[in-house]
Order: C-alpha cells, then structure tokens, then sequence
C-alpha cells in the first residue's frame, strides 16, 4: 500500500474534483474548466485503447514502441469523443526546457499523426485561435492548463523536475502575456496528475535544487540512502505566485499517478515500461457547441488508499 506524505494534507483545501466524464475512452476534466462556453479540455485515463501490454489500452505517445497504427487509433477515439479531429490539434516533441511555441491554424495537425511533423523543442504551447487544439503526452511529469476567459487564450505546459527548475510554467506566463496581452491576474491555471510528493524519490543533485529556492517542496529527512521525497506541485505552484497568478486561481489535482497506475500511465510506476496519456486544451470554433457527454462515474479521489 502506498504511504501517504504530510504534504497530500493540502488535499482537503480543493473544493473540487477531476471528473470522469467519459469511460470508454477514460477521459477526465476540471470541473470549473468544463463550465467554460466554448472551452474544451480533457486529461485521458488508460482504458478504451487497442494498445497491447504494456501499453494497454488507451496509449497516445508516438514516443514508446507501441504500435504506431494504434496510437493513431486511441488518438482519433479521444479525438472523436472530444468533438473535435486530429486535423486539428498541435503537439510537441517535449524536451524538459522553458521554449514555448505560438500555436496558429497554419501549425493545426502537427504531430497529431505522426513524429516527423511535430513541434519540435518546446514544452509550452499557447495560443488564442479557435479550432487548435493544444495536445502533450505524460507519464508522470506534470501537465499544467492555463485559461485567460478575458482575453481567450490558452496555454499548456509539461513541467519535468528540469522544467520546473527552469521555470517553464513561469515562461508559458510570459508568452500568453506577450502575445496576447494576457494579465497573470486574469489568468486560471490547472495542475494536473502527475507524480506526487507520496512516491517522486529523486537524489540529493536533484533534491539540492529544490531546497534552497523552494523548502516547501522538499522532505528535510532522507530515505533510504540519500534518497528524498520532492513536491513538484509546490514548486511549481510557487513559480506561478512569482508570476503573477492569484493562488486562488491555480488549482491542482493532487493526484498521483504512481499511486493511481490503473488510471494513468506512470513511467516510474511501471518501471519504465509505459504509455503516454494526454493532456488537451482549445477552443471550439464559433458556433461550435458539442461538449463530452458526460458518463455515469465517481469524481476521481486525489488520494490512493
């Protein structure tokens, strides 16, 4: 049984929930994020796939040696239930530094089929068009949404322990302010699941960039060995205090992905052996208003038993 860590008692201080709003394929929202006009998102589970062990079911990363043909599958299926197509959406070849992309319609489908046309280097994306949607695959790095509802924009950031030492989350800030005029006051920002500070063991090289800049994210007491225990969503909560961003406004699941395996792909969890779930955030078109259905299912719980 997994054990918990003092810092899962923030937990009780959210008021709200990833919902399941789709089981076949296994697709999670914000619930303040699904009240948005407009505004589609989802965080994906492991079912309703075709991929095979290990990367059963629902796998959405051209980066493991699945089959390519069935990550094309699972990503039209999530595609479809979504509203939207693969025509649409624009990923990135992530590389654990701070480089945020402007995303435009003439970027839509890049990457969302293949490996040769995707954005290569960045790990923020942002943009303000309707009908692009911003897409990143995880297995335990942190996915953070950002939503500006006053001047419309989105971004969306994948936030490693080097991402957030180099403060991408705090970079994907600055390009929505500088190309869209976006406040940080204005803006909503979504932590979602990742590894939690109950099972990310990291060293004391990782472990020393953390305590000074951030005490709050780090356990003062090792493990076994020089092993510690690190809270990405602290530091990373923090960068975004820095930048500008109410607290009130950013929200974070606190959901564990280690500890929450048959939900979401971890590579730690699963010993390296892995698929990739997504993290997906746009807006419709005008005139376009189809949202997911939702299905009958539990909020998902934040803490594994």
């Amino acid at each position: 049984m997994p054990h918990r860590s003092i810092f899962l008692t923030t937990a009780v201080r959210e008021m709200f929930l990833l919902q399941l709003v789709s089981s076949d394929p296994e697709i999670y929202q914000f619930e303040p994020l699904s009240r948005q006009s407009g505004l589609v998102h989802a965080v994906t589970g492991r079912a309703g796939g075709v991929s095979r062990p290990p990367f059963h079911t629902l796998n959405l990363g051209y980066g493991v040696p699945d089959d390519p043909a069935n990550v094309t599958s699972n990503r039209n299926t999530v595609a479809g239930t979504l509203g939207i197509s693969l025509s649409q959406i624009v990923t990135a070849k992530q590389v654990h530094g701070n480089a945020c992309a402007v995303v435009t319609r003439v970027d839509a489908g890049r990457g969302a089929a293949d490996r040769a046309t995707v954005l290569a280097g960045y790990d923020g994306l942002v943009t303000n068009e309707p009908g692009v949607f911003l897409w990143m695959s995880f297995a335990d790095c942190v996915p953070i949404i950002f939503h500006d509802p006053v001047k419309r924009a989105v971004g969306l950031a994948h936030s490693g322990w080097r991402g957030t030492v180099v403060e991408v989350a705090a970079s994907t800030v600055g390009k929505l302010g500088e190309q869209y005029q976006s406040s940080p006051a204005d803006l909503t920002a979504f932590i979602g699941p990742s590894i939690g500070p109950c099972c990310y063991e990291v060293g004391e090289e990782v472990w020393s960039q953390f305590a000074d800049r951030w005490p709050d994210s780090v356990d003062t007491w090792p493990r076994e060995g020089d092993r510690r225990l690190l809270n990405l969503w602290t530091a990373i909560k923090a960068t975004l205090g820095e930048a500008g961003l109410r607290l009130g406004n950013v929200h974070c699941a606190e959901t564990c992905t280690a500890c929450n395996r048959d939900r979401f792909f971890s590579h730690r969890g699963d010993q390296g052996r892995s698929g990739r779930f997504a993290t997906i955030i746009g807006m419709r078109d005008v005139g376009a208003t189809r949202r997911v259905a939702p299905t009958m299912g539990p909020k998902l719980d934040r803490l594994s038993d």
